[in-house]
């Protein structure tokens, strides 16, 4: 029988309470993660402009007091191409602890392209040693103790940080839309290193060339790919890449999928510049109220592990809601699966929508704060040609984004650009680039003659400008076709849509690939979860169904879709972790909302005998008292900048040996939600929440 995890809160430390002798460090807006705690050690990481706050939470509530150390970001000092902040070019961007073989690390990234690695048993040590002298406040001599394992510039701003912990391999994705792959060398390699395209003696580095931004990316550390083969990335144009490290030159398989207003079920299966396409037709341009918002971007990829999953005996435990026999036949025999439950959407108290959102004085005076959230950012291809972006766009990724229906047709030129580099033929292709047969993913007749553009803000009025303009009802210089904006209706349902692209040798050796790396795979996308059955399989694309949620966080009802709307300019699903003790992942936005989901798994066989994995929303947070009490709604400058998860206190990982800590399987975890102003809310996290598990809020005084 199905049972929701528990969600105890354990406290709230409200931002303006917690600098009351001095003044407020810098958080910095429109950021991926930036915050951290270690499995090891008690250390919470904040990333602070260009400083890291270090602090050692207090037991239950995890309140955290002073920082007990403050980390300067090195710089490299090379000369780059300006990222989204002018002000501050090294400014964090994403900041992520995982372990790199038994080590723990700590990984930044920066708007300059600088990386850094450290290793979290010197930070705790230097932490240590500072608090043995209390006398001791010579700073530079502790920066000193703390050497970077790695500090390297990878060409332009930083976004996606992954660590594969036994292959040893380190993930960065930039702005020059380039995936850098770290591989550190390894003593005695295991036997299935054999399957890189290097060799695994010494230390290297792979490159992986997609066409967009790539704000995140992920490898499989579920234990169902040991040597680190596979890596995920996330295209802000809505595709998935799936990286076959074996053959690095061009993706394994591309899967573009989204809910949009303008999908046409029409099939395409065609053969084209060495892969298969499969799936319905791309629609022209997107025609969905929020299309300037980027609404159909990928944020995340996350391999699951169907160990970790919650095993249940019916299809109605797996998908959250009862599916009696007459109605689960229709259901089942779709490719999508819709398991969005607005009946239950609403967990941990939450039972109404979200209270209105109101346009204060904050408002204005917030929005000229910083630098602008929109900034002409040069193209990797012409840095001298500068480029206008979305307002979210811009503000997350620095997004080479023109328009508005090339951002809707980047779709077919990202795999262009991605086949024309990887093979060497970019020249050939580039030149006939408008040729139909070199879009990959397009419709036969696209065009992109008709483009939508959104100008970005007067730098002295930042978004308030937008806000002004779209009351009035001035376009400035957005120019729109009739035919597009008489089409324009938030009343209109989206439709999903779903297209993989499978390069021939995949296609070709996909019977060679272990069973056990045939790993469900959940893709986030700024509105919408998906989850696929068997990812790396093509031969099961259209036999297994692909389960979604729309929505998880914001029902369309409980606000606008319009440019002035503050969910719609801060909402996008970029905050992800995963607890696989626990059979969880979490689901963030920096509009402040975090979901709770269950992963399940049931005995339900398919006409291939297989059982489905699937993902049920038990917890949504904060509730809606808590963002009305604590002031979550009043100030849209309280965005979430950062979503952490770790074990309590005594409960710890082994120190430098990465070995699970003690009470494993029944030990609890804490989550840590950081917002912009300071707030931090905290939760504890256990399997169960039956009568007999004990409620750290009863334990506090």
């Amino acid at each position: 029988m199905y049972e929701p995890v528990s969600c105890v809160p354990t406290g709230v430390h409200i931002g303006r309470a917690r600098f009351l002798s001095s003044p407020s460090p810098i958080v910095k807006h429109w950021r991926c993660d930036l915050t951290a705690l270690s499995h090891v050690y008690n250390l919470y990481f904040v990333a602070c402009n260009e400083e890291i706050y270090v602090y050692s939470p207090l037991f239950p509530s995890q309140n955290l007091g002073d920082p007990v150390k403050t980390i300067k970001v090195p710089k490299t000092g090379l000369p780059t191409p300006p990222g989204i902040d002018t002000e501050h070019a090294h400014s964090i961007t994403r900041i992520c602890v995982d372990y790199l073989g038994n080590t723990e690390v700590l990984l930044v990234t920066c708007d300059d392209g600088d990386v850094v690695v450290w290793r979290v048993g010197e930070i705790n040590r230097a932490i240590t040693s500072l608090e043995d002298s209390p006398g001791r406040d010579d700073e530079n001599d502790m920066e000193q103790h703390i050497l970077p394992l790695q500090h390297i510039n990878v060409g332009s701003s930083a976004w996606g940080l992954a660590v594969h912990r036994n292959a040893r391999l380190i993930a960065i994705s930039a702005n020059t839309h380039l995936v850098t792959v770290v591989a550190y060398g390894l003593s005695q390699p295991e036997g299935g290193q054999n399957e890189f395209a290097f060799p695994r003696d010494q230390n290297q580095t792979i490159t992986l060339r997609s066409q967009t931004n790539i704000p995140a990316v992920s490898f499989d550390n579920t234990g169902g790919d040991p040597t680190g083969r596979w890596l995920a990335s996330s295209s802000i144009d809505g595709l998935t890449h799936l990286w076959d490290l074996s053959r690095p030159y061009q993706p394994a398989r591309v899967i573009a999928v989204r809910h949009c207003v303008s999908v046409s079920n029409a099939p395409d299966l065609r053969v084209l510049l060495g892969y298969t396409i499969e799936g319905p037709i791309i629609p022209k341009s997107c025609r969905c109220s929020n299309r300037n918002q980027v609404p159909h971007a990928a944020w995340a990829a996350m391999f699951i592990d169907p160990r970790a999953c919650h095993h249940v005996d019916s299809l109605a435990e797996v998908c959250g809601f009862e599916v009696d026999a007459q109605a689960s036949v229709s259901f089942r025999n779709s490719q999508f699966w819709d398991i969005t439950d607005d009946t239950n959407r609403f967990g941990s108290g939450r039972k109404e929508t979200t209270p209105a959102w109101s346009f204060g004085p904050s408002w204005a005076t917030w929005a000229t704060e910083e630098t602008p959230l929109v900034s002409a950012v040069p193209t990797a291809e012409n840095p001298d040609d500068n480029q206008s972006a979305s307002s979210e766009g811009s503000g997350q990724m620095s997004i080479d984004f023109p328009s508005d229906d090339e951002a809707m047709h980047t779709l077919a030129s990202a795999m262009v650009e991605a086949v024309d580099q990887l093979v060497a033929q970019q020249e050939q292709f580039v030149a006939n680039e408008e040729e139909p047969e070199a879009d990959l993913f397009a419709t036969p007749h696209s065009s992109t003659e008709d483009q939508i553009t959104l100008p970005p803000p007067s730098p002295s009025t930042g978004l308030a400008a937008s806000h002004e303009a779209s009351q009035s009802g001035e376009e400035d210089d957005v120019s729109t076709s009739e035919d597009e904006v008489g089409d324009i209706s938030s009343n209109q349902a989206k439709k999903p849509y779903c297209a993989f692209a499978t390069s021939n040798h995949h296609k070709e050796h996909s019977a060679e690939l272990p069973t056990h790396q045939h790993r469900p795979i959940i893709i986030v996308t700024k509105e919408e979860i998906y989850l696929f059955q068997r990812p790396l399989d093509p031969m099961t694309s259209s036999s297994f169904p692909i389960l979604t949620m729309q929505n998880p966080l914001y029902p369309p009802h409980s606000y606008h879709h319009t440019i002035a709307d503050p969910v719609t300019i801060y909402h996008r699903q970029c905050f992800t972790a995963q607890i696989p003790e626990l059979g969880v992942f979490m689901i963030g936005s920096p509009a402040g909302r975090v979901g709770i989901f269950r992963l399940t798994r049931s005995r339900y066989q398919t006409e291939h005998s297989n059982k489905i994995v699937g993902f049920r929303l038990d917890h949504l947070l904060p509730s809606s008292k808590d963002e009305v009490k604590y002031g979550l709604l009043d100030q849209l400058g309280k965005q979430l900048v950062g979503v952490a998860v770790g074990p309590v206190q005594g409960m710890f990982d082994a120190e430098e040996a990465g070995e699970e800590g003690r009470n494993v399987g029944t030990r609890r975890w804490r989550m840590m939600m950081y917002y912009h102003d300071h707030t931090v809310l905290t939760y504890e996290l256990g399997k169960y929440g039956g009568a007999d598990d004990v409620r750290v809020d009863e334990l506090m005084v």
